[in-house]
């Protein structure tokens, strides 16, 4: 009794997204990150540029690769990058404002 030809299986997630298999969960965590600031008391609209800036970065390339979940993201940034995700928006917001003001 045969089955037939096997039908391929779908690639695994890290296959499917070239190894970043939690790629949009990151983004979707900074999206979260972003919208919690905006909707705080005294919140107020935050960027992407604002997020890599007050972790201390020149450049967003730290940033992207760790929201891509790219191997290249180093375990600093992506450590320094989970620590400031985890700050109130009232904690991030007097970051923000201690940078602007210097």
């Amino acid at each position: 009794m045969s089955n037939g030809p096997k039908a391929e299986s779908a690639p695994a997630p890290e296959q499917a997204t070239g190894g970043y298999a939690d790629c949009s969960d990151r983004r979707a965590l900074i999206d979260n990150f972003i919208r919690k600031v905006k909707d705080a008391p005294q919140g107020r609209k935050i960027t992407r540029t604002d997020i890599w800036t007050v972790a201390g970065y020149t450049d967003a390339t730290e940033f992207q690769r760790f929201q891509r979940n790219d191997p290249r993201a180093t375990e600093s940034a992506t450590g320094n990058f989970t620590r400031l995700l985890k700050l109130t928006p009232e904690e991030f917001i007097k970051n923000l404002r201690a940078l602007t003001a210097k």
